[in-house]
């Protein structure tokens, strides 16, 4: 079996209590059957923490406070379960976030979502082109499989074309996979956003800033020297999604999603950029933060997405 990772893989760490976007605060957390054995055996002092603050519903989860944190967040923003009982004692959820794996029948690939502000972070400074490491042999796969595989490292090999401009790259690749992208304005995708399910007020601010015309070419003008970390966005995003989405969608939805995101978040950046008269480099890390949390990880909007690009 193969494994494959994006290069910056085994850079990340956990920024722990120092993060800004903490994930055990606003998301609710199921745990896994042995580790709610685990919680419910344990001679530890959490233990009557374990009995209060565990649903017994059918999926058991944590009982997130009134300000929707995790009952074992203490108020240095660290985890009480790790500092009793070891990282060992994590459930499932807890023990992989953000980490996320792709299984295919040749190969699992493994890579750190970008809800994480740290993942975000690795992803965009870098300047040199997204790289994978390989590890192990690839096992047998179908021919479905091995065309997949084989268009998305040419998906890749054309981003990645720096000689080009990065919109005639995007074109290019749509051409290959048959396809360009459907005659909606940013607006008009704006008031299609703002119908999914939003989780941070932030993200609702972030698309009524684009939901009236706005002009980015000043932006451009101004930030196109890091053209670059939208290229690692679309490469990344096609990493994580398009084996998977080609198979469920249609290469066609599976492209067109990947150009779609990129859109709303350069779009999100300009109006950004409009208002302030500056945009910093951690400013698109948390529009790509906020977006990733918001789409990549609600089944949902992202199936309305792909429904609304087939």
């Amino acid at each position: 079996m193969k494994y494959v990772t994006p290069h910056f893989f085994k850079d990340f760490k956990c920024k722990g209590g120092s993060c800004r976007h903490n994930c055990c605060i606003g998301w609710e957390i199921d745990i896994d059957s042995e580790t709610l054995e685990l919680y419910r055996s344990t001679e530890s002092s959490l233990r009557r923490r374990f009995e209060n603050c565990i649903s017994s519903d059918d999926e058991p989860h944590f009982i997130l406070d009134k300000n929707e944190r995790c009952p074992f967040l203490n108020e240095d923003n660290l985890c009480d379960i790790i500092l009793e009982m070891g990282e060992g004692s994590l459930c499932q959820i807890c023990s992989d976030h953000p980490r996320f794996r792709n299984f295919l029948s040749s190969r699992t690939e493994e890579g750190v979502g970008l809800c994480c502000e740290e993942a975000c972070r690795l992803l965009l400074e870098n300047k040199s082109a997204l790289t994978f490491d390989e590890y192990g042999q690839d096992g047998e796969c179908d021919e479905d499989e091995k065309y997949l595989l084989s268009l998305r490292r040419e998906l890749f090999s054309i981003l990645q074309n720096r000689s080009l401009p990065l919109g005639a790259r995007i074109n290019m690749m749509l051409e290959i996979c048959g396809t360009d992208m459907p005659k909606k304005s940013i607006t008009q995708w704006a008031h299609e956003y703002m119908k999914l399910e939003r989780l941070d007020e932030q993200w609702t601010k972030a698309l009524d800033s684009i939901c009236t015309d706005i002009d980015t070419s000043h932006f451009d003008d101004e930030y196109g020297d890091i053209e670059y970390q939208y290229e690692h966005f679309i490469c990344y995003w096609l990493f994580r999604h398009f084996i998977d989405s080609a198979y469920d969608y249609g290469i066609e939805a599976a492209v067109r999603l990947s150009v779609l995101s990129y859109n709303i978040i350069h779009a999100v950046d300009a109006a950004y950029f409009n208002s302030n008269g500056m945009f910093p480099t951690e400013q698109r890390a948390e529009h790509i933060r906020m977006y990733s949390a918001e789409i990549e990880y609600c089944a949902e909007n992202l199936e309305a997405l792909h429904s609304l690009l087939l």
